[in-house]
């Protein structure tokens, strides 16, 4: 894990050194990152579908950095919703009907790595 520079130098058959090699910084992060997501702030009951999500998302030192999110209001929605920049909040709209809504999160480091899905649910009484 973390930052590891390398310096090369190439010597050909003919015995010619290259010149004074430029170092290369290559970060290894293969943790990935932690997230939560909260509907209204927390609250139990919504009467309008039109919420607020508040997102977090952390990457364990010395990662690269949470970058993207994803978010659906199903579980088997969400590997099909693109991944967008990361944003601590996002308008969003529940599902049609009454009755208990969950929104799913996801979130993807630089590197490429995902979270586990990070859920909330509230109750939608029109």
């Amino acid at each position: 894990e973390g930052a590891h520079t390398y310096t090369a130098r190439a010597t050909d058959a003919s015995g010619k050194t290259s010149s004074a090699p430029d170092p290369v910084t290559v970060t290894v992060d293969t943790k990935a990152p932690t997230g939560t997501v909260s509907i209204n702030g927390g609250a139990s009951r919504t009467r309008s579908r039109s919420v607020t999500l508040t997102l977090g998302a952390t990457d364990p030192s010395p990662g690269s950095g949470v970058s993207q999110m994803r978010i659906a209001n199903t579980q088997s929605g969400l590997s099909s919703e693109s991944w967008v920049a990361y944003n601590t909040t996002k308008a969003w709209t529940l599902t049609s009907g009454k009755g208990t809504k969950t929104v799913y999160a996801q979130y993807r480091d630089a590197a490429g790595n995902r979270s586990a899905v990070a859920t909330d649910t509230i109750t939608f009484r029109p």
